[in-house]
């Protein structure tokens, strides 16, 4: 509800609330909309009135709730489509002609057989005979005496070269250690171990501490080691030292030392020589009674240089080996060739006379402008009478 004024009657007009009841269902469509009627003349508009002061716009009423939306209406079935109507047959195919014959082939000329002419003789004009005079016999060979041969050079023989060097280079292995070895347990083997290699041949470390052969022989072996005790309680100053050989210990190799709190260092030097075949390997094994007893690796101190915790070297005993041959000696040269002997060569003999050849006779290797129908074969006498004969040339007589 609220009030509102009115212009006309100079008060406020009150208004109730406007009740919202719910949408009533749509109806049925009314019949046909009949034509719209001509629009009238507008009026005159009126003098606007003059506005009246707002009223206090009163508090909205409540909107009341919306009616229910009506069915709608059930639309129309769709009618039914018609049927496609059938397509007309397709005409029939006209009916292909009859190929026309083929025509005959032409009957092919005869081959033309012209006579072949026959090949006209060959002229025989005879070729003079070549003159065939006997050769002079060959004069005797000159005997003049055959020189001498010369001396053999008698070069003086070269030096024999120095000796070679002593003998050749056996296998060898020399390895060492920068880094403290300690014992994490009294009276427990630990072998000896090196990390670094300074040179080797034939032997190599495996595992850092598996000195191993490639080739069967007489190994001489030494180490040393720098052992340190560094106090700090317990009991027992003692280490031991031994060999150990394809994972075996050496019977009577071991060696036992003292490394009392005062010496501060104690070094273990010594060798061990054995005989190894391929593939052998040997380690050097440790142990001691106090833990606080190590083997010590020392950086440089001036003027000396670093001090190694453990060294290894290997040589093989060189005892089967010969040394390298010396160079051989520079060779004498050679003596001087003899003389070629000089014998005069012998004459020349005498040409022998030239042959005969008749005038009138003619052969078959030579030219001759004859013709050829004049000539005639030749008769004994007259082959008697030509000297020398060829019996590879054929003769004729001309006129």
């Amino acid at each position: 509800m609220g009030l509102k004024f009115n212009p006309f009657t100079a008060k406020l007009d009150y208004s109730g609330n406007t009740g919202v009841g719910a949408t009533g269902a749509t109806g049925p469509s009314g019949g046909p909309v009949g034509a719209t009627g001509a629009t009238g003349q507008q009026g005159i508009t009126g003098l606007t009135g003059a506005t009246g002061a707002s009223g206090v716009i009163g508090a909205t009423g409540d909107q009341g709730s919306t009616g229910l939306t009506g069915a709608t209406g059930l639309e129309g079935a769709t009618g039914t489509q018609g049927s496609t109507g059938a397509t007309g047959p397709q005409g029939v195919q006209g009916l292909q002609g009859p190929a026309g014959p083929t025509g005959a082939t032409g009957v092919e000329g005869a081959t033309g057989v012209g006579v072949q002419g026959s090949t006209g003789a060959t002229g025989i004009g005879a070729t003079g005979a070549t003159g065939v005079g006997s050769t002079g016999a060959t004069g005797a060979t000159g005997i003049g005496a055959t020189g001498a041969t010369g001396a053999t050079g008698v070069g003086a023989t070269g030096a024999t070269g120095p000796a070679g060097a002593g003998g050749a280079s056996g296998y060898y292995g020399s390895y060492y250690s920068n880094v403290d070895q300690t014992a994490a347990l009294p009276s427990t083997a630990y072998a000896m171990t090196v990390n670094n290699i300074i040179g080797q041949n034939g032997v190599s470390v495996v595992s850092g501490s598996q000195i191993t052969f490639t080739s069967t022989g007489t190994y001489d072996i030494q180490f040393s080691a720098q052992f340190h005790n560094n106090g700090g309680g317990g009991s027992g100053n003692t280490v031991q030292i031994w060999f150990r050989k394809n994972g075996t210990d050496v019977p009577e190799s071991a060696t036992r030392i003292a490394v009392p709190t005062n010496a501060p260092y104690v070094v273990a030097a010594w060798d061990f020589m054995d005989n190894f075949t391929a593939g052998d390997n040997f380690q050097i094994m440790w142990s001691t009674d106090n833990t606080n007893i190590s083997i010590d690796h020392n950086t440089a101190v001036a003027p000396a240089p670093a001090i190694p915790s453990v060294i290894i070297t290997v040589m093989q005993v060189m005892y089967n080996q010969l040394g390298p041959t010396g160079a051989t000696g520079v060779a004498g040269s050679n003596g001087a060739t003899g003389a070629t002997g000089v014998g005069s060569q012998g004459a020349t003999g005498a040409t022998g006379p030239a042959g005969t050849i008749p005038a009138n006779v003619v052969q078959n290797n030579q030219a001759d402008t004859t013709p050829v129908n004049t000539l005639r074969a030749i008769t004994q006498a007259e082959y008697d009478a030509i000297s020398p004969k060829d019996p590879n040339t054929i003769y004729f007589i001309k006129p």
